[in-house]
């Protein structure tokens, strides 16, 4: 029984710690360079969506800010909570101005 239970609080610890953690929005747009290129979990509410041509994407927003999702599957509904995955990227870049976007994971 002790084995079982060693087993199992070591499991769980790798999983914790190897497990992508959620980030923030606002640590992504405040860090861009820590992040750009990066595979990472945020988690929040779709606020918008839209499309150009095939291409699709969703505003994420958590309590820290706002990012845009582009995706290849379905767009969510307009107020979703919703846990997604994906590299970070810079979308758009013009003087000061930057739009980061995550490309969502298939």
């Amino acid at each position: 029984m002790v084995k079982r239970t060693l087993i199992l609080v070591l499991v769980t610890m790798c999983l914790t710690a190897c497990g992508s953690s959620l980030v923030k929005v606002g640590d992504i747009k405040s860090q861009p360079r820590k992040y750009v290129g990066q595979e990472v979990r945020v988690q929040g509410v779709v606020t918008d969506f839209f499309t150009f041509g095939r291409t699709r994407f969703f505003s994420l927003s958590d309590d820290t800010g706002q990012i845009t999702v582009w995706t290849t599957k379905v767009l969510p509904a307009r107020g979703e909570h919703m846990t997604v995955t994906g590299l970070v990227a810079e979308g758009i870049a013009v003087g000061p101005w930057r739009q980061l976007v995550i490309r969502e994971a298939d």
